[in-house]
């Protein structure tokens, strides 16, 4: 069975450093999985049945794999998403950073995010 790290973010693995790619080896092969825009005026009903809709297509890929999830985005539909991962036996992980604040020569506020580490969502 192949060994799958699926990038549920609006970040693509092509635009990762170098090492958060290393990292990210551990898990398998990266494959891309859009997260999807959460309307702000959602109510948690309709939250619920995105989490639900995409549960149930990450959970038919497991099928096929030895998956893990790596899940960033909105907050609420993250949490739901999880925990129905993790309710099913699909593990699932956040990238940390390093937040790095400088300033330039116009005293404009630089940030810069530098990757550390994935961390498993614990879901007790």
């Amino acid at each position: 069975m192949k060994n799958i790290l699926l990038n549920l973010s609006n970040h693509p693995f092509s635009s990762w450093s170098a090492e958060q790619r290393d990292a990210a080896e551990v898990f398998g092969v990266v494959e891309d999985m859009p997260f999807p825009m959460v309307n702000p005026d959602a109510d948690e009903a309709e939250l619920s049945a995105l989490a639900d809709s995409l549960a149930c297509e990450i959970v038919a890929i497991a099928r096929t794999a030895d998956l893990t999830v790596h899940v960033m985005g909105e907050m609420g539909l993250t949490m739901m998403l999880v925990y129905r991962l993790e309710q099913a036996g699909i593990g699932c992980v956040y990238s940390t950073t390093e937040r790095i604040v400088s300033y330039n020569e116009q005293g404009d506020r630089v940030v810069r995010f530098s990757f550390r580490r994935f961390r498993r969502y614990l879901i007790n």
